[in-house]
């Protein structure tokens, strides 16, 4: 078991939702629906992609945001379904250039001619 602990997380605060229970883990999940650009993180790197969606309005661009709450399994459908429609990729990564998750997610992209 891998555990991530992003220390830019440590002073932030949120109230669970009123429904919080159960959650799909293994199921990535549309934070922001979006027409013009898919933005894939996970962990800490998640409020940076939604704060860059928030940014990219402004500019006209409407950026679906995806949540990957977990790297393996990786949700390779809820990845791809959503650059199916947006016909573009960026996945924010605080990790290694190469041989990453970034990596990864970008090779199956471009596997399956995203």
């Amino acid at each position: 078991m891998l555990i991530f602990e992003p220390s830019s997380l440590y002073n932030a605060e949120s109230e669970p939702p009123a429904n919080a229970g159960a959650t799909d883990i293994d199921r990535a999940v549309v934070r922001r629906a979006g027409t013009d650009v898919t933005l894939v993180a996970y962990g800490g790197t998640l409020r940076v992609a939604q704060a860059a969606a928030d940014a990219l309005v402004t500019d006209g661009i409407e950026a679906e945001v995806i949540d990957l709450r977990t790297l393996r399994p990786l949700d390779e459908k809820t990845l791809l379904d959503s650059v199916t429609r947006t016909h573009r990729l960026v996945v924010v990564d605080e990790g290694w250039r190469s041989v990453g998750i970034a990596a990864e997610i970008a090779a199956r992209a471009a596997e399956y001619g995203y």
